[in-house]
C-alpha cells in the first residue's frame, strides 16, 4: 500500500511538473491555445516596433544634430567663461538656473565643453544612456513577476517603444535636456535601493539593509541636484515605506533626511517660474488637477480632453496600486518599487503644475514632459500586468490593460512616424544660424521660435565660442574662413544658381545668399557650401531642408553691394566644385 501510494503520488508530482515545464505556449505535443498565439503575435509586433523606434530615434537625433548651443544651453557659456577666467568655484556648480540647481548636469556640460569641444554629442549620448538605464530598471523589475517568454518580450517591446519614441523630441535632440531624463533615472535608482533596503529590513537583516538605505539617500541627493522636482524623491520613499507597513521609525527617518536635503537645496533660493500668486490659488484650484491629468496624458498629444481622460485613468490605476500595496495584496519588492516610480512622477506632475499652471494646461503638452509621463505608464502597466493577465484566460482586466497598452503603443508609433518634418525644419533653421555665426553674423529670423535667447545675448556669447574654438567654431569649416579653397573640380562638375543681397539685419556688411545646387554626375544636392570672394572663403551655406533631396540652399557672407561672390559646393567625396557667381545687390527696400 505504501509503495503503491508513493508511486501514485510520485506520478502525480511528475505529471504536474511536466505541465509546469511545458506550460501554455511552450513546446508540447499539443498546439498552444489561440490566446497564446495572440500573445506571441503581439510580442513579435511589439519587439519589431520597439527595435524600429529605437533605431530611428537614435539615428534621427545624431543625423539632425547641430553643434550649436540651443535654448538654455547658451547660458552655460557664462559658467564656462567664468571657469576659463579662474572665477569659478564649487558653489557655482550648484547655483540656481531658473528653479533648478543643476550641479550634476553641469558636470556633464563641463565634460562636453572640455573633452568634446562643446559639440553637444557627449550630452546627447548621456541622455540616451540615461534613458536606457530607465528602461533597464523597469525591465528588471518586470522579470520576476512575469515568467513566460512571450509576455516578457511583449513588455520589453512596450517599454522600449514608449521610452524611445520621438514624442520626447526636445529631450532627445538637445543635450541640455539630459536632466529631464536623468532626474528620473536617479529617482528610479533611489526607489530600487530603498525597496531592497525595506525587503532586508523586514526580513530582520537590518545590518544588510544599511548600504541600500545609504544608496537610496545618495540617489535622492543626486535627483535633487539634477532637477528641482528631485527634492520630492525622499518624501515619496517615506510614503512607500508607510504603504509597505515598515516600522514607523523608517519613514520618519526618511522624511527627516529629506527635509534636511530640502533645507540645503532651498538655502538662498530665489523663487521664480510661472506659479500663481498665493492669493489667486483658491480661485484656480481646478487648474492644478487639470494640469496634472494633462501631464499624465501627454503621450496623446495636444488633445486636451483625451489627454485629461487618460490622465484620470492613470490616477485611478495609481490609487488602486497604492491600495493594493497598503492592504498587503501586493507584497513583492518589485511592485513596491514600480509604485514608487509612478508615485515620484505624480509628485513631479504636481510640482510642475505649481510652477507652470499660470501658462495653462496646454503647457503640459511640451515634449519634454513626455518622458516622465511615459515612464509613469510603463511603471503602471508593469505593476498591473502580473495581476490582470493570466495564461489562457481573457479577463475583463486583461482586456482593459491590453487596450491601454495598444492605445499608448499606437500613440508612440504615431509620434515616431510624424516627428521628422518639424525636426528637419528646426535643424535647417539651426544650421542657418550656425552658418551666419561662422561668417561673423547672426540670422535672428532663422532662429525664430527655435531660440529663447535674444540676438544680443547670442552675439555676446559667440566671441567666447570663437576664441576657444568651441561648438560650431571647432570644426574644419571655420578653419577655412579667410583661406583659399583648392583644388576645385573642372567647370561643369556642379550646377546651380546664386543670388546675393545685402541684409543689414544680419550685422555689418551682412549678405544673405540663396539658390540651387546639384552635383552634375550624381545629381545629388550638397549639404555644405562655401562662399568665396577673390578666391578666399568669406561665408558658408547649407541645404535649406536637411535629409531630403532638395537642391535649395541658403548661405551667409560678409561683403558689400557690388562685390562678386562665388558659391562652392562640397561633394560627398570631399571634392569641391563651383556652383556659380553673383554680384551682391543692395538691401531690399521692403526690408526682406
Amino acid at each position: 500500500m505504501d509503495d503503491g501510494s508513493t508511486a501514485i503520488a510520485a506520478g502525480r508530482r511528475g505529471e504536474e511538473a511536466g505541465q509546469r515545464e511545458v506550460g501554455p505556449g511552450r513546446r508540447s505535443g499539443r498546439p498552444a491555445p489561440p490566446r497564446q498565439w495572440l500573445v506571441r503575435a503581439a510580442a513579435a509586433i511589439s519587439a519589431v516596433a520597439a527595435a524600429a523606434t529605437l533605431a530611428f530615434t537614435v539615428a534621427t537625433a545624431y543625423r539632425l544634430h547641430v553643434p550649436l548651443p540651443y535654448w538654455d544651453e547658451w547660458y552655460n557659456i557664462l559658467h564656462f567663461r567664468s571657469f576659463a577666467e579662474g572665477r569659478y568655484g564649487l558653489a557655482d556648480l550648484a547655483s540656481q538656473h531658473n528653479e533648478h540647481r543643476l550641479l550634476v548636469p553641469r558636470l556633464f556640460f563641463f565634460a562636453d565643453e572640455m573633452g568634446f569641444r562643446l559639440s553637444g554629442l557627449f550630452d546627447l549620448t548621456v541622455t540616451f544612456v540615461l534613458q536606457a538605464a530607465n528602461a533597464a530598471i523597469l525591465i528588471l523589475l518586470m522579470r520576476r513577476g512575469v515568467a513566460r517568454s512571450a509576455p516578457r518580450l511583449l513588455l520589453v517591446g512596450f517599454v522600449l517603444l514608449l521610452l524611445f519614441t520621438l514624442r520626447q523630441e526636445q529631450n532627445f535632440t538637445n543635450g541640455f535636456q539630459l536632466q529631464f531624463v536623468g532626474v528620473f533615472t536617479a529617482a528610479a535608482l533611489a526607489a530600487l535601493a530603498y525597496g531592497a533596503a525595506l525587503e532586508r529590513f523586514g526580513a530582520g537583516r537590518r545590518r544588510a539593509s544599511l548600504p541600500f538605505f545609504a544608496l537610496a539617500a545618495l540617489a535622492s541627493a543626486v535627483s535633487a541636484y539634477t532637477m528641482a522636482n528631485g527634492v520630492m524623491t525622499g518624501f515619496v520613499l517615506a510614503v512607500a515605506a508607510l504603504l509597505r507597513g515598515a516600522p514607523l521609525r523608517v519613514p520618519l527617518a526618511t522624511a527627516l533626511l529629506s527635509l534636511l536635503l530640502a533645507a540645503l537645496f532651498f538655502h538662498g533660493y530665489v523663487p521664480g517660474g510661472g506659479s500663481l500668486p498665493a492669493g489667486e490659488i483658491p480661485s484656480h484650484l481646478l487648474a492644478y488637477p487639470r494640469f496634472v491629468t494633462a501631464y499624465l496624458g501627454n503621450p496623446l498629444g495636444d488633445d486636451l480632453r483625451a489627454a485629461q481622460a487618460l490622465g484620470l485613468v492613470g490616477l485611478g490605476l495609481a490609487a488602486a496600486a497604492a491600495f493594493s500595496v497598503a492592504t498587503g495584496r501586493r507584497r513583492d519588492a518589485e511592485g513596491l518599487v514600480l509604485l514608487t516610480v509612478a508615485g515620484f512622477i505624480l509628485a513631479t506632475a504636481a510640482v510642475t503644475a505649481y510652477g507652470r499652471v499660470a501658462a495653462g494646461s496646454h503647457q503640459a503638452f511640451e515634449s519634454r514632459y513626455a518622458t516622465p509621463s511615459l515612464i509613469f505608464w510603463c511603471a503602471i502597466v508593469l505593476f498591473w500586468f502580473p495581476a490582470l493577465v493570466r495564461p489562457g484566460r481573457a479577463t475583463l482586466g486583461a482586456i482593459a490593460l491590453g487596450t491601454l497598452m495598444l492605445l499608448l503603443g499606437l500613440a508612440a508609433c504615431w509620434s515616431e512616424a510624424t516627428a521628422w518634418p518639424a525636426l528637419a525644419a528646426r535643424t535647417a533653421a539651426l544650421r542657418h544660424v550656425a552658418d551666419s555665426l561662422l561668417a561673423g553674423l547672426y540670422d535672428a529670423e532663422a532662429a525664430g521660435t527655435y531660440e529663447n535667447t535674444t540676438a544680443e545675448e547670442v552675439v555676446g556669447f559667440a566671441p567666447f565660442l570663437r576664441e576657444h574654438r568651441l561648438a560650431v567654431f571647432a570644426g574644419a569649416d571655420y578653419a577655412a574662413l579667410g583661406r583659399p579653397l583648392e583644388p576645385l573640380a573642372p567647370a561643369g562638375s556642379c550646377a546651380g544658381t546664386v543670388v546675393a543681397r545685402a541684409d543689414p539685419a544680419l550685422g555689418a556688411d551682412g549678405v544673405r545668399l540663396s539658390g540651387t545646387a546639384r552635383d552634375a554626375a550624381t545629381r545629388r544636392a550638397p549639404t555644405r557650401l562655401f562662399v568665396t570672394a577673390a578666391g578666399r572663403v568669406v561665408g558658408f551655406g547649407s541645404a535649406s531642408v536637411p535629409g531630403v533631396p532638395s537642391r535649395l540652399w541658403t548661405g551667409y557672407a560678409k561683403a558689400r553691394p557690388g562685390d562678386a561672390l562665388q558659391a562652392v559646393a562640397q561633394r560627398p567625396d570631399g571634392s569641391l566644385c563651383t556652383i556659380g557667381e553673383a554680384v551682391v545687390a543692395s538691401p531690399d527696400p521692403a526690408g526682406g
